[in-house]
């Protein structure tokens, strides 16, 4: 079974599974994509998803920037400008865009 992402302009518009293309008159293409099980390399990026991002030239999906901050790695996965706390594996952390701008040091706030 193949995956298919319709994309049109960088933007993922829809899905559909199926063992070719969907044929339809639609604007945009239809881009096979891989569900990540194997780490073929075709699969070395983000699965597609509705509303998702598509580069073309990489061949990558991969979701919407979360904060105007946060910057895309190589892996093309967002990646905040400050790392998480040290002991975020037993406390709760979300982004604080708000602070970061304001003093560029502090970014992280524990959830509430």
């Amino acid at each position: 079974m193949a995956y298919w992402a319709k994309v049109l302009n960088g933007k993922v518009l829809n899905i559909s599974v199926g063992a070719t293309a969907p044929t339809d008159n639609t604007v945009g293409a239809w881009v096979e994509y891989y569900k990540p099980c194997n780490n073929t390399q075709a699969q070395k990026y983000n699965q597609a998803f509705v509303g998702g991002n598509y580069e073309k030239g990489d061949n990558a999906f991969y979701d919407p920037q979360p904060y105007p901050s946060w910057t895309l790695d190589a892996n093309f996965k967002w990646q905040a400008p400050l790392s998480m706390p040290a002991d975020s594996d037993s406390v709760d952390y979300i982004w604080d865009e708000d602070a970061y701008q304001s003093d560029n040091t502090t970014g992280w706030s524990v959830k509430s």
